[in-house]
């Protein structure tokens, strides 16, 4: 099956977007673990930073089977959000609740674009790609916001 036959090129710029956010989101996490006090919220920021980025290279396959260009960074507001965590951690001393505040909000901006996208891409043949890909970027978001509602 020739894979760029059968996705529209709105569909591809979109996967392309959502590779940027999974980087950004990624790195936000890993500067996350580093600002927290907790080793073992460190240890989920980590495991979900891995997370996406296996995200990250599942849509990369799908764009090199497409014969699509690949985005190898994420973008200018993902940088700005992790500088502001890191900021706002190291004011509060690396406070927990702070650090889960700003770490529950990248991954609600996650969430969100993802949720917009498989709102596009209905039928589509990588639906259900990202659908799967959805289910664990939702988890990741609802232990993040369980564990900030915790600390609260």
């Amino acid at each position: 099956m020739d894979v760029s036959t059968t996705i529209e090129p709105k569909v591809l710029s979109k996967l392309k977007d959502l590779i940027r956010v999974n980087l950004d989101n990624s790195k936000g996490l890993r500067a996350a673990a580093e600002t927290v006090e907790s080793q073992s919220i460190a240890a989920l920021f980590r495991e979900l930073a891995n997370d996406r980025d296996r995200h990250s290279l599942d849509l990369q396959r799908i764009l090199l089977l497409s014969g699509e260009d690949i985005p190898d960074s994420g973008s200018v507001s993902g940088t700005v959000r992790r500088w502001w965590m890191e900021v706002r951690g190291k004011l509060n001393g690396g406070d927990d609740h702070v650090v889960l505040i700003e770490a529950e909000r990248g991954e609600d901006a996650i969430k969100a674009r993802y949720e917009e996208v498989l709102t596009d891409v209905a039928g589509n043949p990588v639906n259900d790609v990202l659908l799967s890909i959805y289910a664990e970027v939702k988890r990741g978001h609802d232990r993040i916001r369980d564990l900030r509602d915790a600390k609260a």
